[in-house]
């Protein structure tokens, strides 16, 4: 019974595949028709390629220590205030900037991505550089526009021209005697003109679209990944038909991160360097008035050389005076910081690290923590608006944490405060076992240690504005490029062997489809005869 039920089986498919044979006309029709389609499809659909570009983001702080004031510097530390920047790159951060909608809206409008220059007689062909014709606007009206506008544009056999402006907001017809022209609209004016030689006669329609419209469109067509978790490389990639202006947007994306990271680096870089310029004329004025005083003070008691004068306590308070001058010239260094930190004007500029400690760098300090979330900040703020969640909940962070470095500077003043009783009381204790000193020496000590602390300050405010005046003088890119955009080899549509298994399977699939379908119409015929016979 089972070999029966297998040889009635084989049967049935035999019967089924000679039926299905029989119908060879229906067959080669869905196929030459199929054929027709695939033909169709290699002509309409523009070829495609793929273009990559690779870069490699560094990071533009610079890592370099501050200038050390001595062993006591070490307190500073111990407090959380050092030089030194400990900000890591944050790759996901530098992709959401590379593709944010500001950046492609940048390199839109570099490269007048906004127009559409349609092929004449091809399918919803878009030229680049190849139209005869240009259409340009200051980037001011291009921001303006909110609604596609579209012009057709005729010019005859004498270049003359004529344009239809159509909008939203309706037509307009305009006529020219010859090119350039300028073109009114109600954002401001466009000039229409040759790119470079006269062609005419010819027609031509061009679309002038919204600038966020395009960024917006465009922001899918890139993929921007990075090239692995170990390592700051990203690559990035677009498809597009036309190989010169796929190369043009990724290089162009490139050099406008690298002028918009340099131009924020310069920023901030120049707020610091007026704040530090202001406390060196101040300290610059106190040095000179207590250099006057000292001048005077010694003429007035007929003093020539003091210091051998006072050999004899000298080798004793060396070790002592030069401790309360590092602690007293720390004391006015937070006091720049603090100071700097209280203005609200510098809300969310980068605090002046002015005191480093020897040998490494305090990465998880409040003040250093302080400007890394600030960085972070800026960098959200290229890709993102103010009242977005991200930029509130970073505003509540660096509010949290600026209390935190102010705590900072009044627990290290609490600290020096202590540290500079301990060594005056020391040195009242030596003074007062110098009866045969006469007071005049000892003011002249005093005055000598002011003048020396102004120094101090100054040389660590005048080593400090060197550094920001190499740092502006710098050009240093964010972005190494380590391709430049290319043109892989293989394009990626049309695909001729899709087009091949697209007519296969509309060959296999179609027929039997109808196949099926005229059987079923034929049963329901009649069926439809026999219920109309019997009543």
């Amino acid at each position: 019974m089972e070999n029966n039920k297998e040889s009635n089986e084989t049967l049935e498919l035999k019967k089924i595949v000679i039926g299905y044979l029989r119908q060879w006309k229906l067959i080669l029709g869905v196929f030459i028709f199929a054929v027709i389609l695939g033909i169709i499809y290699l002509i309409i659909i523009p070829r495609t390629y793929e273009i990559m570009a690779r870069i490699r983001v560094q990071d533009m702080n610079n890592s370099g220590q501050g200038v050390s004031l001595g062993e006591a510097a070490g307190i500073m530390q111990s407090f959380g205030i050092g030089s030194g920047s400990s900000a890591t790159i944050n790759i996901d951060d530098e992709i959401s900037t590379l593709v944010s909608n500001k950046m492609i809206r940048q390199m839109v409008l570099e490269l007048g991505l906004n127009m559409n220059y349609m092929k004449p007689g091809a399918f919803n062909y878009k030229m680049y550089k190849e139209s005869p014709l240009l259409l340009t606007s200051d980037s001011a009206t291009a921001m303006a526009i909110m609604d596609e506008i579209q012009f057709k544009v005729n010019i005859d056999s004498r270049g003359a021209a004529t344009v239809k402006m159509k909008s939203g907001r309706g037509s307009k017809t305009m006529s020219f005697s010859s090119l350039p022209a300028v073109i009114s609209i109600p954002e401001g004016n466009v000039v229409l003109q040759y790119r470079k030689d006269k062609v005419y006669p010819y027609k031509m329609k061009i679309k002038m679209l919204p600038v966020s419209w395009v960024a917006e469109g465009m922001a899918n067509d890139f993929l921007v990944e990075e090239y692995s978790k170990a390592s700051t490389v990203i690559e990035m990639t677009c498809q597009d038909y036309n190989r010169q202006r796929g190369k043009d947007m990724l290089n162009t994306l490139i050099n406008d991160y690298n002028k918009n990271a340099t131009d924020m680096k310069n920023s901030d870089a120049q707020h610091s360097l007026d704040f530090i310029n202001g406390r060196l004329i101040n300290v610059t004025n106190e040095l000179s008035n207590t250099e006057n005083e000292i001048k005077a003070y010694k003429t007035k008691n007929q003093m020539t050389d003091i210091e051998y004068d006072v050999q004899f306590y000298a080798n004793e308070m060396q070790e002592l005076q030069s401790k309360i001058i590092e602690l007293e010239s720390e004391t006015h260094l937070i006091d720049i910081m603090n100071s700097y930190i209280k203005d609200p004007t510098n809300k969310n500029s980068l605090v002046p690290m002015l005191i480093a400690e020897n040998g490494g760098e305090l990465s998880s300090s409040p003040l250093a923590a302080y400007n890394n979330k600030l960085l972070e900040r800026s960098s959200l703020m290229q890709s993102a608006k103010k009242n977005n969640p991200l930029i509130i909940q970073a505003d509540q962070q660096i509010d949290k944490m600026r209390e935190s470095v102010k705590t900072s500077f009044a627990n290290s003043q609490k600290s020096i405060k202590l540290a500079l009783g301990e060594l005056k009381s020391k040195e009242n204790l030596l003074m007062s076992k110098m009866g045969s000193v006469p007071s005049v020496e000892r003011d002249y000590v005093e005055m000598k240690r002011n003048q020396e602390i102004s120094q101090g300050v100054y040389l660590v405010l005048f080593q400090k504005r060197e550094e920001l005046m190499l740092t502006l003088g710098q050009q240093k890119n964010k972005a190494v490029i380590l391709d430049d955009a290319f043109v892989k080899m293989k394009s990626i549509a049309p695909r001729k062997l899709y087009a091949a298994i697209g007519v296969a399977v509309f060959t296999i699939v179609v027929p039997i489809f109808i196949l099926m379908f005229m059987a079923l119409f034929r049963s329901l015929r009649s069926e439809y005869k026999r219920e109309k016979s019997s009543c």
